[in-house]
């Protein structure tokens, strides 16, 4: 059984404000309430630093913001120990007055003076996503500027982190000169905004798909996973597809999108191009040659938008990476690949 971190971090708590107990009760400031007290914010402070869900949260907090509040946790529960210990009472000593005013010093920036600093550090990027956008408006008010802070949280879209795909060639029918291919893709989808949920929409989308050989299997959508969501296989009896699908993504999360088909491509002429719809940090093609006999593939690949092709052979169970780019922005055809008769 995995316990939840928010438990495991109240064990851990109470494991080091008892041991932190046994520790002023053998100096004999038990049950003195400063001295309990003082535990109390050691014990909080030290075990919130040993788990990665909270340190997580520090990290997304300004690291000047994170070192106040260190800071006045540490000068409150020290000052709280010296009381209970009972050093430096006598304000007529020179540390006794030297005491008296640092109590008042951190007793006041506890009040007033911590308030003060996160204000005055406050950062307008890390606001909520309708404050952000206001920020654009200058301020202004009214159902205009409320329809277009809605529209804009709208029209954020997402960008793809990673897009792999796995061409498999697995038959050639040299009657009709057609391969069958399964291909394969993931691709790890990201908001813009980070902080907030947001509707990711798109679609599985070909156009002119070659009909099988005769007496042959129809193409076929293997399988489609949107994050959570499974969509089952089907067969594909027409010559285009377009499978909408609509997911949400967490905040702070990503969503992986998995898709498999099996068709059938034309010899030579019929172009196996990829363009992506969004903005794109990494891109990358393998194929595979997997047709039986220990047939070599023959490709003809086109990186440069369909201006130039490149032969290359694929031997028998090769497989090769042909194409690995990066920052692609929408709509720019990244590469097209068109399988040769032997």
């Amino acid at each position: 059984m995995r316990w939840d971190w928010r438990l495991r971090w109240l064990i851990a708590t109470l494991v080091i404000a008892a041991l932190l107990s046994w520790i002023i009760r053998a100096f004999g400031l038990w049950p003195q309430s400063t001295a309990v007290i003082s535990v109390a914010i050691v014990s909080i402070v030290t075990s919130s630093l040993l788990f990665r869900s909270i340190r997580r949260w520090f990290d997304r907090m300004d690291w000047r913001i994170a070192a106040i509040f260190l800071a006045t946790l540490l000068a409150i529960a020290a000052t709280l120990i010296v009381i209970a210990i009972g050093l430096w009472r006598d304000p007529a000593t020179f540390m006794g007055a030297t005491f008296a005013s640092w109590v008042g010093g951190v007793a006041l920036f506890a009040i007033v003076g911590l308030v003060v600093a996160v204000v005055s550090l406050a950062r307008p990027e890390e606001e909520s996503v309708e404050s952000r956008a206001r920020i654009l408006f200058r301020g202004q008010k009214g159902r205009h500027i409320d329809y277009i802070v809605a529209r804009i949280r709208q029209v954020f879209e997402q960008y793809a982190e990673d897009t792999t795909q796995i061409l498999t060639v697995n038959e050639y029918h040299p009657g009709e000169r057609k391969f069958l291919v399964v291909s394969e893709g993931e691709t790890r989808i990201r908001s813009y905004i980070d902080d907030t949920a947001t509707t990711y929409r798109s679609h599985i989308s070909l156009d002119g798909v070659t009909g099988p050989p005769q007496g042959r299997d129809p193409n076929r959508l293997l399988y489609l996973r949107v994050g959570q969501q499974t969509y089952g296989g089907h067969d594909i009896t027409a010559d285009t597809i377009n499978l909408p699908f609509d997911t949400i993504i967490a905040e702070d999360a990503d969503c992986l999108i998995a898709d498999g088909m099996e068709f059938w491509v034309n010899a030579g002429t019929e172009p196996n191009s990829f363009s992506p719809v969004r903005f794109s940090q990494r891109i990358r093609l393998t194929i595979q040659n997997h047709i039986r006999g220990g047939m070599p593939l023959r490709l003809a690949i086109s990186l440069d938008e369909g201006r130039t092709f490149d032969e290359t052979i694929l031997r028998s169970g090769e497989s090769r990476l042909i194409c690995d780019v990066k920052d692609i922005e929408p709509n720019k055809e990244v590469y097209d690949v068109r399988l040769l008769a032997p």
